[in-house]
């Protein structure tokens, strides 16, 4: 699949945005490690750190796809992420096993999130599913004290899944996705804990070869990553229920009228200040 523009910028109103949008901005992002020498992530502020113990970071297409989405540059006819100007600090949490397989580690995780918070990161990407456990909890309860706000992706294991973690937990902003003709994503969990819609399907999306068509609830979770860094950089506290409240006013409802399983609260749609 060669670059191009696709729907997703358009249908959620943000449009095309400088280079330089974003620049006082600092995300992050927990997943495996993003190739960095990337057309799209080339000489972007893009900050990489693994926190495996031993082994082989795992550097991945997924991660690679998530941080085009939030920072990359225009490349060819590729419009590029949303906060080109931004600086991504992306932990990497999952090692390279001898079979090809990636294995990711909780621990990792918490220490990326201390990191992140050294750097004055407030709204971390997690395009991931864990467990629901003790470690899992300790780890929200640092979020929380490190003044931190988690967006986090449903699962794509279909509407009868269990709910998912960490985007089944009320701290944690859980997003799903929808494609270009406003109907949900066949694979996305449903439930009670989703807040929030935004476009996942059919994007043409960076891989660390190029580019291809993905789908899925981890590609509709930096939609709102981006819109919750922009409302804590105009003076929000990092709050979840706060953030909530204030993305909603931005959301076009979709399925049921108000909050239901499927959508959330709907699509949030805004404009970026820049």
């Amino acid at each position: 699949t060669s670059p191009q523009s696709d729907y997703s910028k358009k249908m959620i109103g943000w449009g095309k945005v400088p280079l330089t949008c974003g620049a006082k901005l600092r995300l992050g992002m927990v997943d495996g490690l993003p190739d960095v020498t990337h057309p799209l992530l080339k000489g972007q502020r893009v900050y990489t750190k693994a926190f495996i113990r031993d082994g082989l970071p795992a550097v991945m297409d997924h991660s690679t796809s998530i941080a085009s989405i939030l920072v990359g540059k225009p490349y060819r006819k590729h419009p590029g992420g949303l906060l080109p100007g931004a600086t991504l600090y992306a932990g990497g949490i999952f090692r390279r096993m001898p079979d090809g397989s990636r294995k990711g580690s909780l621990l990792a995780f918490f220490k990326a999130l201390n990191w992140m918070a050294k750097q004055r990161v407030a709204v971390v990407n997690v395009s991931l599913v864990t467990a629901n456990n003790k470690v899992m909890q300790k780890i929200l309860q640092q979020v929380v004290k490190n003044g931190q706000v988690l967006v986090a992706s449903a699962s794509n294991k279909g509407p009868r899944a269990k709910t998912p973690y960490p985007a089944g937990y009320r701290q944690v902003i859980s997003v799903t996705a929808i494609d270009r003709k406003w109907q949900v994503f066949h694979k996305a969990s449903h439930g009670e804990f989703l807040d929030f819609a935004a476009p996942g399907v059919d994007l043409v999306l960076t891989r660390c070869k190029g580019f291809a068509k993905r789908s899925g609830t981890s590609y509709s979770t930096p939609f709102i990553t981006g819109l919750a860094a922009i409302l804590i950089q105009s003076g929000n506290p990092p709050d979840p229920d706060l953030l909530r409240g204030k993305l909603r006013r931005y959301a076009l409802d979709l399925g049921r009228k108000g909050h239901d399983p499927v959508y959330g609260y709907g699509v949030a749609r805004a404009r970026p200040p820049c």
